[in-house]
């Protein structure tokens, strides 16, 4: 017959063994879950593919082509040259651009899946700078100002409503489709007259269906930016946060204030590479009009605490086996572990019907239950099958905390594994692990 020694020892083996294969259906719950969320964003892009998609937009910018001369080699040897004239294009930002946009979203779903849709009405008033001083930029040899146009950068055509045209200098001119630019390739544009020793005002409004996020390019000297949306839930991200921000149940307003000394490329670029190697849509900022709640992000926070609910579910079992001389088989260790993958199971599909917060729990009430039923059996005790469930109910309550407090969770997860630590210590202090009987534990 085995000492206390080599029966426990062979029975913690096992269940270790036995806490380690349980990562395998815990990565294949892991993949489902992958699945449903990539299966979840390919039903919010086909909504969006016939809405429209994120929308980011910067402009209006003035693009004036020149030429330079640049001498190239003409033999091998590199004696003789010749004088070539090579194409670019200068892209002009405003001195002042104010941005007012007023945001109406709505929900549209796909089978069980929701995407934000809006309705964004857009209006932009500024004024450029007198346009001389590209005279002197990288030795112009000739610069084309009657070839000079406006052009705005949009990162999706789809969703532009109604013909759109720009009060230039107080004068009206209609957008073409395209950017007319090599910097970018996505947008619109219109020719205008360019007064070039004095400055320019425009002022344009679009109206632009798009979903998910807004965000703006703060390329004027100075810029503001306003955004007024019916939205409840809104997520500000970019290189800049919202000066002032009100977020109430009817909606948000937010407005940013910027300055070109926040940025790394200046009013002029001389070459319409430089809109990328300056990373020109890096200084951009905005908003995400997210769904609250997204249950397969906190059903995946939930899975990295899977094995800590295991090893508290075995712990639990165990110190029950060992304190009262009872003897469970690791069958039916297996099964309870069982229960607990079912619980992710069962959480992840019912969330995508009825949202996570029931989902959450109905899982934990059913498992809690159905673990507090099977206890009750293979430990011969109603009462000790009731306390199971309570205590798997308190459990699965203090992951929910948890996952509410995302900012805590770390601290909240220590003390928990501290706590479950001392009540083993606790209840092991008086256990002499070297015999095969357990002393009766005395107050």
């Amino acid at each position: 017959m085995f000492s206390i020694v080599n029966s426990k020892g062979i029975k913690l083996g096992i269940l270790a063994f036995m806490l380690m294969c349980f990562l395998i259906p815990l990565s294949f719950v892991e993949s489902i879950l992958y699945e449903r969320q990539e299966r979840s964003n390919e039903s919010i892009q086909e909504i969006s593919a016939k809405w429209g998609g994120e929308k980011v937009i910067a402009g209006p910018f003035i693009v004036v082509p020149y030429q330079v001369q640049i001498q190239r080699a003409v033999d091998d040897a590199g004696k003789k040259f010749a004088i070539e004239l090579v194409d670019k294009e200068a892209l002009i930002l405003p001195d002042e651009l104010l941005i007012k946009t007023n945001v109406s979203t709505n929900v549209r779903s796909r089978g069980i899946y929701d995407a934000v849709l809006y309705q964004s009405e857009i209006q932009m008033t500024g004024k450029f700078p007198d346009s001389s001083k590209i005279l002197s930029i990288q030795n112009a040899h000739k610069i084309f100002w009657d070839k000079a146009f406006l052009s705005i950068y949009t990162s999706d055509n789809k969703g532009l409503l109604e013909e759109l045209k720009i009060s230039w200098n107080k004068k009206d001119i209609a957008f073409h489709p395209g950017s007319g630019s090599t910097a970018f390739h996505s947008g619109i544009h219109t020719n205008a007259e360019i007064n070039v020793f004095q400055t320019n005002s425009f002022q344009l409004a679009l109206k632009m269906n798009g979903s998910q996020s807004l965000a703006f390019v703060p390329i004027g000297k100075s810029t503001k930016t306003q955004i007024f949306s019916n939205w409840a839930d809104p997520s500000f991200f970019g290189s800049d946060l919202p000066l002032e921000r009100s977020i109430s149940e009817k909606g948000f307003s937010a407005t940013w204030n910027s300055s070109y000394f926040s940025r790394n490329y200046s009013q002029v670029l001389v070459d319409g590479y430089e809109f990328v190697d300056k990373n020109v849509l890096e200084s951009k900022y905005g908003v995400n009009f997210i769904i609250p709640l997204d249950h397969y992000r906190l059903i995946e926070r939930s899975l990295k605490y899977a094995i800590l609910i295991l090893l508290s579910c075995f712990t639990v079992f165990f110190l029950i086996e060992t304190l009262n001389s009872l003897k469970l088989h690791p069958i039916q260790y297996l099964l309870m572990g069982a229960a607990m993958i079912i619980f992710y199971v069962l959480n992840l599909s019912l969330s995508e019907h009825i949202g996570f917060m029931l989902a959450y729990l109905i899982s934990s009430l059913a498992i809690s239950s159905l673990i507090g039923y099977y206890s009750g059996f293979i430990l011969s005790s109603k009462a000790k099958g009731i306390q199971c469930a309570i205590y798997f109910c308190i459990l699965f309550g203090f992951l929910f905390v948890i996952l509410s407090a995302q900012d805590y969770a770390l601290l909240l997860g220590s003390i928990a594994i501290f706590a479950l630590l001392a009540f083993v210590m606790h209840a092991t202090r008086k256990l002499d692990w070297s015999k095969s009987e357990v002393k009766q534990a005395i107050d």
